[in-house]
């Protein structure tokens, strides 16, 4: 908001801000009174006369980059044709914090017969900086994992997965090949996954999977005599 707050009026008011990298206009910039335009990441606005005692209002609507992380800095001023008498209060800056958000996904696949997937997916809108999976098996298996992001770890009957930066809507992919003791017929899975961000559905962070050894049939020729 840009006011008038001296005894007269204020003529040829133009008004800037620098807008943020982070920062996207999508929509046409408004104003309560005169025209606005951007270039370069500089909103302009020839906002005219601005009579004593009232003020104008310019709205900038956009989008927040995804990557962006803590808060977003701007700087706005106003000159007008008129003589000043507080200059000072002529630039502000402004700092906004920011919330990151996103919604973390795991399911499962099977690949192919002995292999199991969980897919990782960052439904947006804020990329996470550390997503983890951890995947809960039982005894009488062997596993060895793959991944398409970051580094696996088996601590125990876990798998600790260190999937780091996930850009919003990407996918990282852990694929584990599964070998079966004597005897033991199939294994179930559970996995979770995390990350440091602030998280709204907290229902499809979990998944749990089934696996089952295929045995092989031979079939003998019978000969009646």
């Amino acid at each position: 908001m840009v006011a008038n707050n001296g005894l007269s009026d204020a003529s040829h008011v133009v008004f800037t801000n620098n807008v943020p990298k982070q920062f996207t206009i999508l929509t046409s910039l408004t104003a309560s009174q005169g025209s606005c335009s951007a270039l370069h990441g500089v909103v302009t606005c020839q906002l005219g006369t601005i009579v004593a005692g009232s003020s104008a209002e310019v709205l900038i609507r956009g989008r927040i980059d995804s990557r962006a992380i803590t808060e977003l800095n701007s700087t706005a001023s106003v000159v007008s044709a008129a003589n000043e008498a507080n200059p000072a209060d002529n630039s502000n800056k402004n700092i906004t914090s920011l919330i990151r958000r996103n919604d973390l996904k795991v399911t499962s696949t099977i690949p192919a017969a002995g292999y199991l997937q969980f897919i990782v997916s960052n439904l947006g809108p804020s990329e996470s900086q550390a997503a983890q999976l951890v995947i809960s098996m039982p005894e009488d298996i062997n596993v060895q994992v793959q991944t398409t992001h970051g580094a696996c770890a088996t601590v125990g009957r876990q798998i600790v997965c260190d999937i780091g930066l996930l850009a919003s809507m990407e996918q990282a992919r852990i694929t584990l090949q599964v070998s079966f003791d004597p005897g033991t017929l199939s294994a179930d899975f559970q996995a979770t996954v995390r990350g440091g961000e602030n998280d709204p559905r907290l229902e499809n962070n979990m998944t749990e999977a089934s696996l089952s050894q295929i045995k092989s049939v031979i079939y003998l020729p019978m000969v009646v005599r």
